[in-house]
């Protein structure tokens, strides 16, 4: 017996919209007195289902993935402003895109704490596509290539490293310069001061 010959064994319930609303009526308990519905698997996810249709949220996922688009207003929501924080904190919107924009799409991975036009508060987790992830093993030779990547022969890099041309730093240059420069002066003016003690 699968889950919804179960629901329809176990279950009887009067479901009726009243405004905006839902109200269900569940003409049994929730225990396992009078049935045995609580016992099986179902029960658990039927609970969600039926928070979740109570809600109005039965139509919405507070799972997504990256490039999805979460729904902030409906048609009769025109008047009310919704917000979107980020993961990092920050608001998303601005204040007009807050006032008009229908829908926004997550470009990234994380908690988005979505505000509603209607009022409504919801934490959207948003991951990254499944599809996107190859779990297959990478071949032995693809790992051996990555192994080996800028590991060539000996040869290969010694060569590569005497014609690589390493920048001429000229400071060295000008500093001999001026040092030679330093040592002529030295030497002239001793010689000039020599020559005017030997005349005096």
């Amino acid at each position: 017996m699968n889950a919804l010959d179960q629901l329809n064994t176990y279950l009887r319930s009067i479901e009726k919209r009243i405004g905006e609303g839902r109200v269900v009526v569940f003409a049994s308990t929730f225990d396992n007195i009078s049935n045995d519905f609580p016992l099986h698997s179902s029960f658990l996810p039927f609970i969600e289902q039926t928070a979740r249709y109570l809600g109005g949220q039965q139509d919405r996922s507070s799972n997504l993935a990256v490039d999805d688009f979460i729904e902030l207003r409906t048609s009769k929501d025109q008047g009310g402003a919704a917000d979107v924080i980020e993961p990092d904190g920050q608001h998303a919107l601005s204040l007009k895109e807050a006032s008009t924009v229908q829908s926004f799409k997550v470009t990234r991975e994380g908690f988005y704490d979505v505000h509603r036009a209607n009022g409504r508060e919801e934490l959207v987790a948003v991951h990254s596509d499944r599809r996107e992830s190859d779990l297959t093993t990478i071949p032995q030779e693809n790992l051996d290539l990555w192994r080996n990547t800028g590991q060539g022969n000996g040869t290969q890099t010694a060569a590569a490293a005497e014609t690589q041309s390493h920048p001429w730093s000229l400071w060295r240059y000008a500093l001999f310069v001026l040092l030679l420069i330093a040592i002529t002066e030295s030497l002239l003016a001793a010689r000039y001061l020599s020559v005017e003690k030997e005349s005096a």
